[in-house]
């Protein structure tokens, strides 16, 4: 038994799903499947009962749980406290964004900047939105990239780009023969998304100001918004730039924009005040808004660019 698998394992424990951990770790699917079934062999036990609603845990699995975390954080004490004690230390940049928004910049492209700087690490944190926020205001992360706009106006945000929501619905619904959409067409539609609590919360206060409730069913990933669209006629909502990402494909299936400027994001690079007076910090950033601003100038730039890049969706 190895410490990595006791990571995986936690990770998983920690997700309840094989895909939300594998992408947390940056770690393929099928490896990370692989690696729990090689730990469940070598032990002899089932550590995690597969069922519709995701992974659960065991009897056993649950007393691995209990013995694994002490052991991996001491490991990891000894880790930190030992680089600590190192006589030469290492600059390091702790940088965090949202699942989605590593389109924007992968963890690839950090690297690669750390490369040209001597005495550099660099580490790559998913969190959601307003965990991002607090982090770089608490100081436990160094900066990060959110779908904005930033709440604390102590922070030193660069606002980059905004991007549109667009709507995922059937090809035999009537709102299927439009151009794009306004927030009257979702009232009496079955909504489903993936979007996080302030956007949610944005939403619903949008469609209340225009004289409806949402009916809105969320759920934690995009493949299950696109399998309901097709097979139970509910109305997707997502972010435009994830449908030019790999994704299922569903030949019933259309994608509208949503013409309503309020539902736009934008993108917001932050950090602290203190971590900004650091050069090293201020090339960093500049770094990051020459990705980020590179990225989004290849995506479509909304209503008819965008229906053009997604026809053949």
């Amino acid at each position: 038994m190895e410490l990595r698998q006791l990571r995986y394992f936690l990770e998983v424990c920690q997700y309840g799903s094989i895909l939300q951990a594998s992408r947390h770790i940056f770690l393929s699917q099928q490896a990370l499947s692989r690696a729990i079934a090689s730990l469940e062999q070598e032990l002899g036990l089932t550590l995690f009962l597969r069922t519709p609603q995701g992974l659960v845990l065991t009897e056993a699995g649950k007393r691995m749980q209990e013995l694994a975390k002490p052991v991996v954080d001491s490991m990891d004490t000894l880790i930190e406290e030992l680089s600590q004690s190192s006589a030469v230390q290492k600059s390091s940049i702790r940088f965090g964004t949202t699942p989605a928004l590593q389109f924007f910049i992968p963890p690839d492209s950090l690297l690669k900047f750390g490369d040209q700087v001597p005495n550099l690490h660099i580490d790559f944190f998913e969190y959601p939105f307003d965990q991002c926020e607090s982090m770089v205001k608490s100081g436990e992360l160094t900066a990060a990239l959110i779908n904005g706009p930033a709440v604390d106006p102590g922070l030193v945000v660069f606002d980059l780009a905004y991007r549109q929501r667009v709507a995922i619905l059937s090809k035999e619904s009537p709102l299927a023969q439009k151009l794009s959409l306004t927030l009257q067409d979702l009232a009496g539609q079955k909504l489903i998304s993936n979007i996080n609590n302030r956007c949610y919360d944005n939403l619903c206060a949008l469609c209340l100001s225009s004289g409806f409730t949402p009916n809105i069913h969320r759920v934690s990933d995009n493949s299950t918004v696109y399998e309901l669209c097709s097979t139970q006629g509910y109305v997707g909502i997502t972010i435009d730039f994830i449908l030019l990402m790999p994704l299922p494909h569903y030949s019933n299936l259309v994608i509208l924009p949503i013409a309503d400027s309020e539902l736009s994001y934008p993108l917001s690079l932050i950090t602290s005040p203190s971590q900004y007076k650091r050069k090293i910090i201020q090339r960093f950033m500049e770094y990051c808004c020459t990705i980020i601003s590179e990225k989004n100038t290849f995506l479509p730039q909304y209503i008819q660019d965008f229906i053009a890049a997604t026809r053949d969706y």
